[in-house]
Order: structure tokens, then C-alpha cells, then sequence
């Protein structure tokens, strides 16, 4: 059997910290692993969480490909400066490509229609395999080679310990990053913090890494939000991954969408969370979460299996390492054959282009 040399790309720390967990797990099976450090173009924290898991990454080059000979490619963002070209590079050269899906994903890239000057980023078609959350995912990635693997860092989140605090406590995820929705960001916060306040509940705002929002006149907490929500009451956010990490660790969310976010995933939850649109509609919200938090966790059950695979056999980073190791291409492609790799990427881009604007 051929060495593999796996190459991983995160663009940010909990990409890095969910890449390790799928590693290790490679390790295990006899790979090797190799994870590039993009922090130079794309600053997000990678360096600080890889020397905080003890991980010795392997620096930047624009030929990184060819200087350091991976037999696959793993990202969680294939749409990305560095990542979009080398995909295709690699895809090209046979290397076999992964992109797991990172969590929450707006595959319809509905920011489009309001925000100027976004371009659509196709994610998650470039790769040669994608690796999906949940069922959920299948609706948008149509690929035959698409695989469900869960998400390792959630995951972990069903055992993390939790408390019940002797006062009502209101986790406001502050995330409006990468200039998505920011111009709503004020608005959203001071909706959510004077409904807190007019009901006399204490609140703690997390403010994601990426987000440019000034909230100095606010409560915010530097802690990490996973560990706010473990200690608080209820978790307030936007679209967001950390809706499906508080359901992961048995905490009550409300979904607050004052400026008409379209992105599909969180406007069905069948009970399994309030979805109010207005600041009075959140004020009773927070009261009917705050009277009844169980039946809201015990609802969220069924939304977070079907938006998150679990196997109470194998974790996600199992199942995401052994496919990653046993899915592999004969690297010696044929001329005629790279070129419609080519094709056939441009193609998916123009179809997925098409559908959106049919949206």
C-alpha cells in the first residue's frame, strides 16, 4: 500500500482543532499528516491553536503542492484564496480532494441578492469529496461522492459538563463576520439586549472573532461561547453553527431574525426553537424558553439529528479518517482527462451559478 501524505488547510482555529481530532484518527491508521499554515494570507487564529494543541504546521508557499507532495487534500473551506486555485490544481494532478463541510452553511449563498460586491462562492463543489454534517446537507451537495460524517466538534459537546444557573442568564452570540448582514448588527444587538434588560434578565454577550461590531458600552465576555452556553440559561444568535452546538450540550435556543435572513436552515425548527422576528415577539420568547427549557431540549432532538450524524459507534472523526484514508485516484492523469476536470469545474460553477439566481 502507497504512504499517504495527507495535507490539511484550516483557515481558522476551530478549523485547525477539528482537523487534529481527524489526524490523530488518520495517525492511527498508518497516514501521515501534514497541516498547512495560511495565517500570512489569512490571519484567524490558526497559529495560536496549533501550538496550543502542541501541532508543528508547515508554512505557506504559493507551490506548496509540489513542495510538499500530498496524496490528498483536506479543507473546511474550498472557496477560499489559496484553497479555490490548488483544489483545482490537485484535482488536476489526481490528488484526491475533501471538504468537509465546516458546520452551518448558507450553500445558496442568499447574502447575494443584498449585499453588492460578494461574489458567490461555490462552496463545497470544488472538492472531489464531500464530507456532509447531516441529512440535512444532501439537499444542496448532490454529488455521488459525497459522504455524511457528522462534526467532530460537536460531537464533543454531548458530554461537556453543564449547569443550570440560579438566575436566568441570556448568551447573545454576537456573530455578523465577513461583513455578512453587519449594517443589522447594531440593530440585532440592541433589540436583544434592551429585551434582556425590559425583563430584568441578566445577559452575556460572545463576540465572534471575525465580527467588527462595537460593543463596548455592552456586557461581553471573552470567554468562549461554548462555554457561556454550558453555564447560561438560553443561547440568543443569528444564523450560526453554535444553535447546533448549545442543542449538542442540552441548551435551549432562540433563533432572533429581525432583518429577513433567508438562509433555509433554521426557519422550520417544528417547535424545536422560537423564531421571532420583532423585539416584542423575542420578549416573549425569552419568557416562554425561560418557563419551559425542557420541552424546547427535548424537541431539539430530532432538528439536531437530522442537521448533525451521530453513530454511538464511531465518532465523526473516525468516520471522516477512514474514509479520507481508503478514497483515493491514480495520480497519472491523461491529458484529454485534466482537461475536463477543468471543464467540468467551470461547468458546476455556471450550473450552481444558475440556480441561485433562480432562488
Amino acid at each position: 500500500m502507497d504512504k499517504r501524505n495527507i495535507l490539511f488547510i484550516p483557515h481558522n482555529a476551530y478549523h485547525t482543532y477539528n482537523m487534529h481530532l481527524i489526524m490523530k484518527e488518520l495517525q492511527s491508521l498508518g497516514a501521515s499528516c501534514q497541516m498547512l499554515n495560511i495565517d500570512k494570507i489569512h490571519h484567524e487564529g490558526v497559529t495560536e491553536e496549533a501550538k496550543r494543541l502542541n501541532i508543528k504546521t508547515v508554512p505557506y508557499t504559493p507551490l506548496f503542492i509540489l513542495k510538499y507532495k500530498p496524496t490528498a487534500i483536506v479543507t473546511m473551506n474550498d472557496w477560499g484564496a489559496v484553497t479555490k486555485k490548488n483544489i483545482l490544481l490537485a484535482n488536476i494532478l489526481g490528488i484526491p480532494t475533501f471538504g468537509i463541510v465546516e458546520g452551518v452553511q448558507d450553500f445558496q449563498d442568499t447574502h447575494l441578492k443584498t449585499h453588492k460586491g460578494f461574489k458567490p462562492r461555490f462552496p463545497y463543489v470544488r472538492s472531489r469529496f464531500p464530507l456532509l454534517t447531516g441529512e440535512y446537507d444532501t439537499n444542496f451537495i448532490k454529488s455521488k461522492d459525497a459522504h455524511i460524517i457528522g462534526i467532530a466538534r460537536i460531537e464533543e459537546l454531548i458530554t461537556k459538563k453543564t449547569i443550570t444557573p440560579s438566575k436566568p442568564k441570556i448568551i447573545i452570540n454576537a456573530n455578523f463576520s465577513y461583513g455578512k448582514y453587519s449594517q443589522f448588527a447594531k440593530s440585532w444587538i440592541e433589540d436583544v439586549v434592551t429585551a434582556c434588560k425590559e425583563l430584568k434578565v441578566d445577559y452575556t454577550i460572545s463576540q465572534h472573532i471575525a465580527d467588527q461590531t462595537d460593543l463596548n458600552t455592552y456586557n461581553v465576555s471573552n470567554e468562549h461561547i461554548n462555554t457561556l452556553v454550558s453555564q447560561g440559561s438560553v443561547l440568543i444568535s443569528r444564523f450560526s453553527t453554535s444553535i447546533l452546538e448549545a442543542m449538542a450540550m442540552r441548551k435551549p435556543v432562540i433563533y432572533y431574525n429581525n432583518f429577513n435572513e433567508k438562509v433555509d436552515k433554521f426557519l422550520s425548527p417544528n417547535g424545536s426553537f422560537e423564531t421571532p422576528r420583532n423585539k416584542e415577539e423575542l420578549k416573549d420568547a425569552i419568557i416562554k424558553t425561560l418557563d419551559t427549557p425542557q420541552i424546547y431540549i427535548e424537541r431539539s432532538k430530532y432538528f439536531l439529528n437530522k442537521h448533525v450524524s451521530f453513530d454511538p459507534h464511531k465518532s465523526s472523526a473516525q468516520r471522516a479518517a477512514e474514509f479520507i484514508f481508503t478514497n483515493r485516484q491514480h495520480r497519472d492523469i491523461p491529458f484529454k482527462n485534466k482537461l475536463k476536470i477543468v471543464c467540468d469545474e467551470f461547468k458546476r460553477r455556471y450550473l450552481y451559478s444558475l440556480l441561485n439566481i433562480s432562488l
